[in-house]
């Protein structure tokens, strides 16, 4: 059993090291995110992965999850028979113990704290902002602004409640946002 809890933390203590080398990112099967799929809309709280079962298959599909399993477990495993400290079994207990463990508290601390700066900017969270007029809004229909939002510009569908359409280049004040990611603006005073 040695030379597998050596194989365990062999495999799991290189993507750990990879993962610290190449800046740990497994590709957001961590958070099964949304974010960065577009500029404006709401894609939820991409950590939120519920309660239950679907949190169990959460936790096991994400690689950093597997990775500290296999590190830690192994680790342990390697130790606890090297240096003879209890039987077969408990040894093989304790080793999956702790690498069940390791692997949950490391999924859960990254999600907790990789969640808060996302750059997605809600419709809604642009009310107030200014911005140019790309393609003209016609009176009664839409066109398209410009928006600067978190060092970024956004190019969004615009409406206009004004009698008279907004030309391109008009400066335009958004005055609300809507779900589907339109915003209703008005010409700057």
């Amino acid at each position: 059993m040695f030379h597998v809890y050596l194989a365990a933390l062999g495999f799991g203590g290189t993507l750990l090291a990879a993962s610290l080398v190449l800046g740990g990112k497994d590709g957001g099967s961590d958070r099964g995110d949304a974010s960065d799929q577009g500029d404006v809309g709401n894609h939820g709280d991409a950590g939120d992965h519920g309660g239950g079962v679907e949190a169990v298959w959460s936790v096991a599909r994400s690689l950093r999850f597997w990775t500290f399993l296999f590190a830690f477990g192994g680790g342990v495993g390697a130790l606890l028979t090297r240096t003879g400290a209890a039987s077969h079994a408990v040894i093989a207990v304790a080793a999956v113990a702790v690498g069940l463990a390791a692997g949950v508290v490391a999924t859960t601390v990254v999600r907790a704290t990789s969640g808060g700066a996302s750059s997605a900017v809600g419709a809604a969270e642009l009310a107030g902002a200014s911005g140019v007029v790309v393609v003209p809004i016609t009176a009664g229909g839409v066109g398209k602004v410009r928006v600067e939002a978190k060092g970024r510009a956004i190019d969004l569908i615009a409406e206009t409640d004004d009698e008279v359409g907004l030309p391109s280049g008009a400066e335009v004040l958004v005055v609300s946002g809507s779900a589907d990611g339109r915003v209703q603006v008005t010409k700057a005073v």
